[in-house]
């Protein structure tokens, strides 16, 4: 069903939804990508910098189920870091993005 022609007959009752509520799922906020060769991991050891291509001030993705849901920025509360959500994804822009088989996984 696509989520952008839910008519009101169609949208899910509070029954239904509750149902799902309770679920857990897995929620993962990315930094930033980048491809190494073995032998670059390998020599990876304590005070090795990674640098990634995303720049400092873009926003980390945050997927849900595999899923991008959304955008945000780090924030860092007393000792631990946390994330701000700065901008949610469209639903059309969620469909878009398709989890690899590796992220699927993970």
């Amino acid at each position: 069903m696509n989520e952008e022609a839910v008519t009101p007959a169609e949208s899910p009752s509070r029954e239904t939804l509750s149902r799902v509520l309770d679920l857990k799922v897995e929620m993962r906020v990315e930094l930033g990508r980048r491809p190494m060769r073995i032998s670059e991991v390998l020599n990876l050891g304590p005070g090795t910098v990674i640098d990634f291509q995303k720049a400092a001030d873009e926003p980390l993705d945050i997927f849900v189920g595999g899923r991008l849901v959304a955008r945000g920025e780090a924030v860092v509360i007393g000792e631990r870091y946390g994330v701000r959500i700065v901008d949610v994804v469209s639903p059309a822009d969620r469909l878009a993005f398709e989890p690899t088989a590796n992220e699927e996984n993970q």
